[in-house]
């Protein structure tokens, strides 16, 4: 059934919003680049200049305004504070959730589309990125709209959020998700639906949206305002780590962030192409180019911005739901690779929490506390899958593992660890 029920989307919506906003203060502003977009939004207020996003003395040429708009508009109604920079990223975040969720459905039927929105409100990546950051929540939420767009064939809003997509995060908002559907056309559809796009009345609309700001910064700006458009990437701004910059640690933080879904996303992986039929493979095979060319776009622009790399997520939330269901319908209770994969992660997990928080002295107790709470969790999902044939009720402890972590994470451990260590001292130790 692909239509949207009501219970079903409340019941999502009231976990989402638990999940990006319990304990949302307990991440330090300081530790990200929060302060940075609050002192811009705060400077457009006191000056009255909502054109030119500047920090200090200096006009930031080519830095889009809409991430810091949405600030401004929240330091109105909230005040100057965290809850104006955290509100907006949480508000991008849950948006994402439920457009996962809408489209999924859509596309497949709404269990799916439940599934999808669960797995991607679930995972660590999702639930550090959504307090921290409205700038890379913002970039993830148009360039997840301009993609689920395409896969329906809903055009005209496509071209709306490729408009919002240049006032929000630049050419790159477009370059990305632009060369997903490209390739796709190319390779595995066919190219003669471009001329089923509207593409020009398309273009239209796009600058349309965008272009009174690009036009008049040009006017107050002139060259140099074009020469920073095309120098500007979100991906490369300041909040990255020279230490990320390294490949392999991608796929680790993507693997990491995707727990405790990552066992089911490996074999989803593999069953997306060889378990397809003719009708779900070319979705199937659009998501992975999702996260493949996501992925070859940090490596060769050198990208050390961990957080961005939530783009890949409502792909694989959608990639992960859609085997899940076909695992229950067509499996017969024999869930065997999904039951050893994933209670392998849980156990590797553990055992880093267990080991690794032993160099946390502040933070030991608890790390141990929640390793065995991963193990007990962990045996109730083997249980299910493999004595129960229970499916459903499988994923239901995956996700509540992915909420447990969350609390015990954001409520009891890092208000402890974060005055003592940063999360790159956390990350050295642990890994």
């Amino acid at each position: 059934m692909k239509s949207i029920s009501r219970n079903v989307f409340l019941i999502l919506l009231l976990l989402t919003a638990f999940s990006v906003l319990f304990a949302n203060r307990n991440v330090p502003l300081s530790t990200v680049d929060g302060q940075r977009c609050l002192t811009i939004a705060e400077g457009m207020i006191r000056t009255g200049d909502y054109l030119s996003p500047v920090l200090g003395n200096e006009i930031l040429l080519g830095v889009p305004p809409l991430c810091y708009w949405f600030i401004a508009g929240a330091i109105q109604i909230f005040g100057s504070g965290d809850l104006a920079v955290r509100f907006p990223a949480a508000v991008m975040s849950l948006l994402t959730v439920i457009l996962t969720y809408v489209s999924a459905t859509k596309i497949w039927n709404e269990r799916i589309g439940f599934w999808a929105g669960m797995i991607l409100s679930s995972n660590l990546l999702f639930f550090h990125v959504s307090r921290i950051s409205v700038t890379d929540t913002t970039f993830i939420f148009f360039f997840t709209g301009i993609l689920l767009c395409f896969m329906q064939g809903c055009y005209w809003l496509m071209y709306v959020l490729c408009g919002f997509a240049l006032l929000a995060v630049g050419i790159i908002g477009l370059l990305i998700p632009m060369t997903v559907i490209l390739l796709y056309l190319f390779f595995v559809d066919r190219i003669s639906r471009l001329g089923e796009m509207h593409i020009i009345p398309g273009i239209i609309i796009t600058i349309g949206i965008c272009f009174p700001w690009y036009l008049m910064m040009i006017e107050l700006h002139g060259t140099d305002f074009l020469s920073a458009v095309f120098r500007y990437n979100v991906l490369l701004e300041s909040g990255a780590s020279k230490a990320l910059n390294v490949w392999w640690l991608h796929i680790l933080i993507l693997l990491a962030g995707m727990f405790p879904w990552t066992g089911l996303l490996v074999k989803s992986m593999k069953d997306g192409i060889c378990e397809s039929r003719s009708t779900d493979l070319k979705s199937n095979i659009f998501l992975q180019l999702w996260f493949l060319i996501s992925v070859l776009f940090f490596v060769f622009l050198q990208v050390s911005k961990a957080n961005m790399l939530l783009m890949v997520f409502p792909a694989f939330s959608m990639l992960v739901s859609w085997n899940m269901e076909r695992m229950i319908r067509e499996d017969k209770g024999h869930f065997t690779g999904w039951a050893w994969e994933t209670v392998s992660v849980y156990f590797i997990v553990s055992s880093i929490l267990i080991v690794g928080g032993q160099n946390f002295p502040e933070i030991t107790f608890g790390t141990t506390i929640l390793g065995i709470l991963l193990i007990l969790f962990g045996g109730g999902v083997g249980a299910a899958l493999l004595i129960y044939k229970d499916g459903i009720l499988a994923a239901f402890l995956q996700a509540g593992t992915g909420y447990a972590v969350m609390i015990i994470l954001y409520y009891f451990l890092l208000p402890v660890a974060l005055p003592h260590y940063s999360f790159s001292d956390i990350v050295k130790l642990f890994f």
